[in-house]
């Protein structure tokens, strides 16, 4: 609930800073009941491009990708956080990985 509750909310709010950082709390609270989940981890990255905060994204994006090798949202995040950081080697390796992965 409350990860569905955050996803709403920080869609809806158009990226101001204090709605994030309120959905993030919602999000951690979800944390604390699955900490495991590569979803949650997922979103909290994605809220945090949200408000420009691409290095932690992309910590939380590669977390969130070692919990669960089979979700590939977080490959996409982790890509684009590398593209918005003006990493476009790394970003271009990271894409070549995740062809290799849905190729097989």
């Amino acid at each position: 609930m409350f990860y569905n509750i955050s996803r709403l909310f920080a869609r809806y709010c158009g990226r101001r800073p204090i709605i994030i950082q309120k959905t993030q709390q919602l999000l951690e609270f979800a944390l604390m009941i699955q900490p495991e989940n590569a979803a949650f981890h997922t979103e909290v990255a994605f809220q945090k491009t949200m408000v420009g905060d691409y290095a932690n994204a992309y910590n939380l994006y590669l977390k969130a990708s070692q919990l669960d090798g089979n979700y590939h949202l977080p490959l996409y995040g982790m890509i684009f956080c590398r593209i918005k950081q003006e990493m476009y080697d790394d970003a271009i390796q990271q894409l070549e990985f995740v062809e290799e992965n849905l190729a097989n």
